[in-house]
């Protein structure tokens, strides 16, 4: 499966649980971002956030985090945290590799 059709999948999303999908990211939000990890982010990353700002779903209390929360939350070790389960729980990241930008 490849971004084009996750994205797909979301907007045409008729489960049970109630799905909010945030309005996209614009360019200067995603360079933000970049220029706040030192890094550029994968393609398939920054199509998914122009897409859509990250998005909540009801069951389990599931986020794809916000570009903005993503700024806000930097630490000091590079990774980023992506999407967060049960109000920051469980947290999947994007790990940053320097060598590899």
């Amino acid at each position: 499966m490849n971004i084009n059709n996750t994205i797909a999948l979301l907007k045409s999303y008729s489960g049970p649980f109630e799905l909010t999908l945030h309005a996209g990211a614009d360019e200067a939000l995603i360079k933000k971002v970049e220029h706040t990890y030192g890094i550029t982010l994968p393609e398939d990353f920054k199509i998914f956030y122009r897409f859509s700002n990250g998005f909540e779903i009801d069951e389990d209390m599931l986020n794809m985090i916000p570009l903005e929360e993503m700024v806000s939350n930097k630490d000091s070790d590079k990774r980023i945290s992506v999407a967060e389960y049960m109000i920051y729980c469980d947290v999947w990241e994007l790990e940053v590799n320097p060598a590899n930008p």
